[in-house]
């Protein structure tokens, strides 16, 4: 098991000695997206884990690992995310959520489940769905969700499915979370016991908390406040918009859960019980040779004011 902490406190950044690609055909097909990844089973560890390259210039790594973190803050199933590095290159070790076992007879892991993304789950639903789409997919609608969920899974679990895609909501909205694209959320199916099936752990959570700015950009953002900024910023689900573009994260959760207040009562609780002091407990692990100063005063900001926007809610 990894430790998850350094001897300072911080979380740890791992140096990952290995060279890609791996002989990885019983992990499953390459990941989904177009950043530089592969998969790595670690020593001692039956689930694999997908090393991601951080963009250079990006926050991409610490805005998936402090995503994978408040999930857990809201008690949301969430891939889990560790720092690391390969070579010179900073990224992150994301465990697989799909659960694997050990085949004694071949010798090597092999994975208990499979994953069904949302744009398989929309194509069973909505004729010619358009599969390969990813932004402004006006067909990835919360409506159409809502609809292709219960055909998807078993009535008896359908309201436990979309009390989790409430979650996944909830959680993009405290983030600012732009990318739950159609291939970033699916159902779990488990290969083993009675092949039950369910809304998958969330994932990919590195497109967000202004991930994308420089700090001269943050900290302009400080002075002026970052409201606008964090309103303005488009997800990719559509719920209200009759626009070109997604809903924004919180106000799709605004919209949404004035249709469906049973599903999203329990993570909107959740998430006012999360105060600004596991925050500041939570970006005071970051390593410094991870995130700058600047990006930890815009991060806490960030999550003041989604925090608060969320108790309105």
């Amino acid at each position: 098991m990894l430790q998850q902490y350094d001897d300072t406190g911080h979380f740890n950044c791992f140096q990952i000695r290995v060279n890609p690609p791996l002989n990885t055909e019983s992990l499953g097909p390459e990941p989904l997206g177009s950043k530089r990844k592969f998969w790595v089973l670690l020593q001692g560890e039956t689930q694999p884990w997908l090393f991601k390259y951080a963009r250079l210039g990006s926050g991409e790594h610490w805005a998936e690992k402090l995503g994978s973190e408040l999930a857990g803050l809201l008690e949301l199933p969430a891939a889990r995310v560790e720092m690391a590095m390969q070579e010179e290159h900073l990224g992150v070790l994301v465990e697989s959520i799909v659960p694997h076992i050990r085949n004694r007879r071949l010798n090597q892991v092999v994975k208990a489940g499979e994953l069904i993304h949302g744009n398989e789950v929309l194509a069973g639903h909505i004729k010619e769905y358009d599969l390969k789409k990813q932004r402004g997919h006006r067909q990835h609608s919360y409506a159409n969700i809502v609809e292709a969920l219960r055909v998807a899974v078993p009535e008896s679990r359908y309201e436990e499915v979309m009390t989790n895609f409430a979650g996944l909501l909830v959680l993009d909205a405290l983030i600012g979370n732009t990318d739950r694209h159609h291939e970033n959320w699916a159902l779990l199916r488990l290969s083993e016991g009675d092949g039950s099936i369910g809304l998958a752990p969330s994932y990919d959570h590195a497109s967000s908390l202004g991930r994308e700015l420089q700090d001269e950009r943050r900290a302009a953002l400080l002075d002026s406040g970052i409201g606008t900024y964090i309103e303005k910023g488009r997800g990719a689900i559509f719920g209200q918009s009759t626009g070109d573009h997604p809903d924004n994260p919180l106000e799709l959760v605004r919209w949404a859960k004035g249709h469906n207040p049973e599903w999203f009562h329990s993570w909107l609780e959740r998430a006012q019980r999360i105060t600004t002091k596991q925050v500041d407990e939570l970006l005071a692990r970051m390593p410094e040779t991870v995130m700058s100063h600047t990006a930890r005063q815009f991060c806490r900001a960030f999550l003041c004011y989604t925090l608060d926007a969320l108790k309105g809610v």
